[in-house]
């Protein structure tokens, strides 16, 4: 008891000291900003002037379409109104609605934000940075963790962030939302991918301004990591994409695409538990206008088009993200979770989760086979491109569990079902690099003549907190790479979690060297200061070096590997795995391949 205890205080310290962090970047009134004249620019809507902050220029909040709001919601995005006076734009504009019942945001929510060295190049390479969090949580504002001054500061570039719309609002089909065909938008209004729009008219606004600003709109590299990565693929693929940026980082990422059919129809007609029709009868019962699915249904049958359209868009935000007491989508932890294993391996079950990506064959492709649009140069929009993975991936989806972690008040404190919990993030995290990075690459380095680049993120040198070990319950967990790719290490140094803060600080100059170097040149190469190992494209051939893998020198530094992860070489590793069962191997594979899963279950 006294070990749990101990384990508990320490994440409760731990969580505090990150609370603490955030909340005193903005408490200090001598730290918010000062309008500068010397940042009037003007925009295709209308003047901004923003701050400067050592050596950096900064604008906060632009808006760069209109509020998705009343007749808007479930719209395409357009343009923002004009205005004439500059308008000052110093603070982050607010984050699209989120969390159960609409915790947090505003559909007011279409902003970017921009960071610009003074001085330095004339036309400086301009990054594109989307956020993740699952496209259902998250914003460009996220404590500082996002934030752009280093990165802009020390490497010569411009750095441009932004909010687009999520979950329910940012996905979403259903059948009475439908515009005529006559209608000049109706193919976008009509895709269900509001959310990817956005993220379009984001790259189109850079195209117009950014020359404003220092930024080269002709050299544009769009990064993400996890969400924010799946949305850097969806842009590959996305014809209304192409020529708006000229290469790309996913971190973390990986695409996927659902048939048009299958995210608007009734469950019982073979739509998805989120479908819009599903989503629909949710809400009809929240208003207590039916009292269970069957009647929900019968009430939607028998609505026009526009009364149904008119009651979507009349709904309250917090009912959109409210969910019914059964919904066992949005299930709350209960000791039932506790009799088997759950892990999260990356895609299985997802198709049941909103939101998802439309293939609506406009605004993304028709196809729902990801690697087959890879194959073919005339299916997606070829650039330069990283792909990259964390080496620990899914520990940190995997310790929120309550089969592998005792918890308090939801927190995990201390492992429970030891090997059952490394077994699952091992090859969890095998997949996920497969998935996102490896079979991608595989692909792309055959059908496109532009370099293919890939790295993995080992670092997970934290430090024990009393009795919480930090290397065994996250290690090189999912999203530990962003504060070293922004070079925004504040958080970890406040949560005293860091073990070597010198070597992390080495290691984080060392991922913003490559980053800023592919932004200038499409090739990370030597880094930006031409001193880092060499980064070697990707390569198909058997036992080459084919990735660049991230970690302090005490743990091999930062070097070229040959690792190659498919689906076949993770099925041959765990049907030779002597650490287990045939029964945990074939739990495993039916989690990660349910249509393969045969081989490792014996028929």
């Amino acid at each position: 008891m006294k070990k749990f205890f101990l384990g508990f205080l320490g994440l409760v310290v731990v969580f505090a000291l990150v609370v603490l962090w955030y909340f005193s970047r903005f408490s200090d009134d001598s730290r918010a900003p000062q309008v500068d004249q010397e940042t009037l620019r003007e925009t295709h809507s209308g003047p901004v002037l923003g701050f400067s902050d050592a050596g950096v220029n900064v604008w906060l909040g632009i808006p760069y379409a209109k509020a998705p709001v009343g007749d808007l919601r479930w719209r395409a995005p357009r343009e923002v109104d004009k205005w004439d006076a500059p308008k000052q734009v110093l603070e982050f504009g607010s984050e699209c609605p989120q969390g159960v019942r609409a915790a947090s945001g505003s559909e007011d929510c279409l902003y970017l934000n921009i960071w610009s060295q003074i001085g330095g190049l004339a036309n400086k390479p301009v990054m594109f940075f989307i956020h993740g969090g699952g496209n259902v949580i998250g914003s460009a504002n996220a404590g500082g963790l996002y934030e752009g001054q280093r990165f802009a500061a020390t490497h010569d570039v411009v750095l441009v962030s932004i909010n687009y719309r999520l979950g329910t609002l940012g996905w979403f089909s259903h059948p009475a939302l439908q515009v005529s065909s006559s209608d000049s938008m109706a193919a976008k209004d009509n895709s269900g991918n509001y959310g990817t729009l956005d993220i379009i008219a984001a790259l189109e606004w850079v195209q117009k301004n950014i020359s404003a600003f220092g930024g080269d709109p002709e050299n544009v590299t769009i990064f993400g990591e996890s969400a924010g990565g799946w949305n850097v693929m969806s842009m590959v693929v996305s014809p209304l994409a192409q020529g708006l940026y000229h290469k790309a980082i996913a971190q973390s990422g990986g695409l996927k695409l659902l048939d048009m059919e299958s995210v608007s129809a009734y469950k019982s007609d073979g739509g998805l538990l989120r479908s819009g029709r599903e989503e629909a009868s949710r809400l009809l019962q929240l208003q207590g206008l039916a009292a269970n699915a069957e009647e929900s249904v019968q009430i939607q049958n028998e609505m026009s088009p526009q009364e149904m359209a008119e009651f979507l868009r009349a709904a309250e935000v917090s009912k959109l993200l409210e969910p019914l007491e059964n919904d066992k989508s949005i299930a709350q932890n209960s000791s039932a979770e506790t009799e088997a294993p759950a892990p999260f391996i990356l895609w299985s079950d997802m198709d049941d989760m909103a939101p998802n990506l439309f293939a609506d064959g406009y605004v993304l492709p028709k196809s729902t086979d990801v690697l087959e649009l890879f194959s073919d140069p005339e299916q997606f929009n070829a650039t330069p491109i990283i792909l990259g993975s964390n080496k620990h991936e899914t520990k940190l989806f995997t310790a929120m569990n309550p089969w592998f972690s005792h918890r308090i008040l939801g927190i995990p404190f201390a492992l429970r079902n030891r090997d059952d919990y490394f077994h699952s993030t091992k090859y969890g995290s095998l997949h996920w690099k497969a998935l996102a990075v490896d079979e991608v690459a595989s692909v792309l380095r055959d059908s496109q003549a532009e370099a293919v680049y890939a790295y993995r993120f080992d670092w997970g040198n934290l430090r024990n907190f009393l009795t919480l070990n930090l290397q065994d319950l996250l290690g090189g967990a999912h999203a530990l790479e962003l504060p070293f790719v922004f070079g925004n290490l504040g958080l970890l140094e406040t949560a005293l979690v860091l073990s070597d803060e010198k070597a992390a600080r080495v290691l984080s100059d060392s991922m913003m060297s490559y980053w800023a170097e592919f932004a200038h040149s499409g090739d990370p190469s030597t880094g930006r200061n031409g001193e880092l190992p060499l980064w070697k494209p990707w390569s198909n051939g058997v036992q080459e070096e084919r990735q660049l893998v991230f970690d302090e020198g005490d743990f091999g530094g930062v070097r070229m590997s040959d690792q190659l992860v498919t689906f076949e070489s993770i099925l041959e590793e765990l049907a030779s795995d002597e650490t287990l069962d045939a029964q945990t191997k074939c739990d495993l594979s039916i989690r990660m391949f349910p249509h393969l899963a045969q081989r490792m279950c014996g028929g």
